[in-house]
């Protein structure tokens, strides 16, 4: 073998031997195909990415906010608001039940004197708000509806509803529904006439006051006038005056009642009634004239302070008495008063009130 050919063998030898190394080091590098490649980093974003699980498990809580459940909290604040709300209820519940409980224990204990007298007249039933002192006259006799003293003429006596045909003073009627603002009581008695029908008798013979209890509540009036009416129309140019009104009259009726009586009181006191006012109007005989009565007028006060009657120029007397007396009647020209009372009637639990004419 010649030297080219040595040459040409070495170095397809070295040639082979380079290859089969290159060869043999691709192999080792080579990665085959059903190889996974490398995850990607974790896209928290995405639910659908699901993270390799660590090869133990460590106990950590997951915090999940979409599922978190506020709904204890709110109950708890719920449930505190709901526990003032029942406590502020029961409170006032037992506020109420305090007040009427000690209401009815006051009014039980203040009529419970009454049980005696029912065990005692037992076909009675006594009214709601008697008081005791009035229990035994009333159980003796239901007719009575008050209770009359007047001191200038020593009259202590009840007060019947209706005439008992023996001169017991009695009470004129009120209608149905209505709050009777004005007590008018009739006497069978012509004695106190003298006491209230002049200035000098009323500043220096009457007392100025009388007393008047309906049963339940006793009342201290101050006489502030008298006057004489008519009962016959005829009297007084076809009208009687309707001084025996006891309903409560409405506000305009009131005012012009008022005026009505100042202009027929003998003398003036200087008293002004209102409509608030309580009044009582004593009825009683006289000889004045035929078919007459002689009219005390009295308004609720608790002082005792006496009136002091004045002279009036100005009188209104009914026409007869004009004409007896030779006086011009300046009052002949004026419409005939009929005033209209208050009416409250109840029924299902509803309150309607109605003004009536009395003419």
């Amino acid at each position: 073998m010649d030297n080219k050919d040595f040459e040409k063998n070495s170095i397809d030898d070295i040639l082979k031997d380079f290859q089969a190394k290159r060869d043999s080091r691709e192999k080792s590098d080579y990665v085959p195909v059903n190889v996974e490649p490398p995850k990607p980093r974790a896209d928290f974003a995405k639910d659908e990415i699901k993270q390799p699980k660590p090869d133990k498990e460590v106990n950590k809580p997951k915090i999940e906010l979409k599922k978190i459940d506020f709904s204890p909290l709110k109950s708890d604040k719920a449930k505190g608001v709901y526990k003032y709300l029942i406590i502020i209820v029961l409170i006032i519940a037992v506020f109420f039940a305090a007040v009427f409980g000690i209401g009815n224990m006051i009014k039980s204990s203040k009529t419970s004197y009454i049980k005696k007298y029912e065990k005692k007249y037992t076909d009675v039933s006594f009214p709601d708000g008697i008081e005791e002192k009035y229990c035994e006259l009333y159980g003796k006799n239901p007719n009575t509806c008050g209770y009359l003293k007047i001191d200038d003429i020593d009259l202590s006596s009840p007060v019947l509803k209706k005439a008992d045909g023996k001169g017991t003073p009695y009470l004129e009627k009120s209608a149905k529904g209505a709050r009777v603002d004005n007590f008018v009581v009739y006497l069978n008695d012509d004695s106190l006439e003298k006491y209230y029908s002049s200035v000098d008798s009323y500043n220096n013979s009457a007392s100025g006051f009388i007393s008047f209890s309906d049963l339940k509540t006793d009342y201290n009036f101050k006489v502030i006038g008298a006057f004489y009416t008519n009962t016959k129309a005829s009297d007084d140019n076809g009208y009687v005056f309707p001084y025996n009104v006891t309903e409560q009259m409405e506000p305009s009726s009131a005012l012009e009642f008022y005026t009505m009586l100042h202009y027929r009181f003998l003398y003036n006191t200087g008293a002004s009634p209102i409509r608030s006012d309580k009044l009582i109007t004593i009825s009683c005989p006289t000889s004045y004239h035929k078919d007459f009565r002689f009219v005390v007028v009295g308004v609720a006060r608790d002082d005792d302070k006496k009136f002091t009657a004045s002279p009036k120029k100005l009188i209104r007397y009914p026409q007869v008495i004009c004409d007896e007396k030779g006086i011009r009647n300046h009052f002949a020209s004026a419409k005939p008063w009929h005033p209209q009372i208050v009416i409250t009637a109840e029924k299902d639990n509803t309150t309607t009130t109605k003004i009536i004419d009395t003419k």
